[in-house]
């Protein structure tokens, strides 16, 4: 072999590997467990420094508003987390007390949970307004 062929393998072998490792990596970033508020206290210290997508309902009278951000609790299955929102992003306008969310982020070393988005969720609200396309059909 000649040197310019080795100098071409081992350039494309090296464009190779980058490529793979961050293919990796933004792979790695972008996963998230999907899990409801109960689920997550029961994992305890295992929740925490993993990135994960919270469900439950907004607890009434929970919500608290200030220029840092937000705070709130969500529930399911009679057990709530504290979260604390400081995302970039606005906050839905379907965002209720009482409401489904979805929230994604991570739990801080203090046990709140610190979300970055936030998903909001009415379902009812379009549930009956698909019965009533059904029904005219």
């Amino acid at each position: 072999m000649n040197g310019g062929r080795i100098k071409l393998i081992t350039g494309i072998l090296i464009i190779s590997a980058a490529a793979g490792f961050l293919g990796y990596q933004s792979i790695s970033e972008s996963r998230s467990y999907y899990l409801f508020a109960d689920e997550v206290i029961a994992m305890g210290e295992q929740a925490k420094n993993i990135r994960i997508k919270i469900h439950g309902s907004v607890v009434p009278g929970s919500v608290v508003k200030s220029p840092a951000g937000m705070t709130f609790d969500i529930r399911h299955n009679e057990k709530q987390i504290r979260v604390r929102y400081s995302g970039k992003n606005p906050v839905p306008d379907s965002f209720r007390e009482g409401s489904p969310a979805i929230i994604d982020g991570m739990i801080g070393e203090d046990g709140v949970f610190d979300g970055k988005l936030i998903q909001a969720k009415c379902a009812s609200k379009y549930e009956a307004e698909y019965s009533r396309i059904n029904e005219k059909k």
